[in-house]
């Protein structure tokens, strides 16, 4: 499979709230690196930005978005993040894969619809961005930044205008990952390994056992992943678990909102010790923190389960309760930016 035939696999995937990145992995295991790189860069440059990206389609597309069958708007949303996004790929050779896959598809008015808009985009659409960027709006400066209108608007409600443009800009900032090593012994081995792949990393001045890295990273590349004993974590999700640690004496934990199962790894490896039984209320993360489970070799003292949280009750009587509320996933939206548009207020709401 090539890089651009998967992206657009791994958008079909994320569109039916599958992982994005757990979507990459399965694609990707007989990916050549380079189509590999390309997959993921398109998927994350279209993620990250997807509403300004259906914006600039709009501008130049005659029918209606939504006439359009799903894997064309896919095709067109792609495209367009790739034209205007990606800067080391000749924009021909995009377009015209993207057209054949549509025409694969018996598609072939639509293929010509892509052909159309793409071209058009190519043209035009960065002139449309700066008009964007001349404008002070919440509405066209929470495209840019990728963010949600109806975030923008309650940041705005809450912080203010000032504020709220503040963190327009820290979202648009190109995100960085961290790691979590694990025996804490390792960090320079693995800093040395990452070095040898290309990628430069140093010991985190906060936690002993996390690295920085600058830049975005597969997973799969990482020297240690597979094995568990190196897990992309964000430092602010590595403080919080770190607190938590603190407090534990003896006796089991409970984790009523485990996520993806990340914190509850990190746990379970600060507290060798420790039993730690986790909830999750989304089937899909569940599943995902049961494959962390495996991937960190947890053994039976790490237990998920999946339900309500109000309406379970603990295995076991727990001595330590972690709740990281609201589990609304938007503490992730740098490394997992589907989220951002899966979550709505009403959701947020019932959470």
């Amino acid at each position: 499979m090539r890089g651009i035939e998967a992206a657009l696999c791994v958008l079909e995937d994320v569109s039916k709230g599958k992982f994005a990145s757990e979507s990459l992995r399965h694609f990707s295991e007989n990916m050549n690196n380079g189509d590999r790189i390309l997959a993921a860069s398109l998927i994350y440059a279209t993620l990250r930005r997807q509403s300004l990206w259906r914006a600039v389609v709009g501008r130049f597309l005659r029918p209606s978005f939504e006439s359009l069958s799903k894997k064309t708007r896919n095709a067109l949303i792609l495209g367009t993040a790739g034209l205007l996004e990606l800067k080391h790929f000749i924009p021909r050779v995009l377009v015209n894969a993207l057209v054949q896959e549509i025409k694969e598809s018996g598609r072939p008015q639509e293929a010509r619809i892509v052909n159309a808009v793409l071209r058009r985009v190519e043209e035009n659409g960065r002139a449309f961005l700066e008009t964007l960027e001349r404008s002070s709006g919440i509405q066209e400066q929470s495209l840019l930044a990728g963010v949600p209108l109806w975030v923008a608007y309650q940041w705005k409600d809450v912080l203010g205008y000032n504020d709220t443009l503040k963190l327009f800009k820290l979202f648009r900032m190109r995100p960085y990952a961290s790691l979590r090593v694990f025996p804490q012994g390792h960090v320079p081995i693995v800093v040395e390994n990452l070095k040898k792949i290309g990628i430069r990393g140093w010991a985190s001045p906060l936690l002993d056992y996390s690295i920085r890295i600058a830049s975005s990273v597969f997973p799969l590349d990482i020297p240690g992943f597979k094995e568990g004993q190196v897990t992309v974590q964000s430092e602010s999700s590595m403080l919080v678990a770190n607190i938590v640690a603190q407090f534990w004496k003896e006796g089991p934990i409970l984790d009523m909102c485990a996520g993806r199962g990340i914190k509850a790894g990190q746990l379970a490896s600060l507290l060798p010790h420790a039993t730690i039984e986790a909830w999750e209320l989304s089937k899909g993360r569940y599943h995902a923190a049961r494959r962390e489970k495996e991937r960190l070799s947890l053994g039976a003292r790490v237990v998920f389960r999946q339900g309500d949280a109000l309406q379970m009750t603990p295995q076991m009587l727990p001595n330590l309760v972690f709740l990281d509320a609201p589990c609304s996933g938007s503490g992730t939206w740098n490394r997992h930016p589907e989220g951002r548009w899966a979550l709505s207020k009403e959701k947020l709401e019932n959470l």
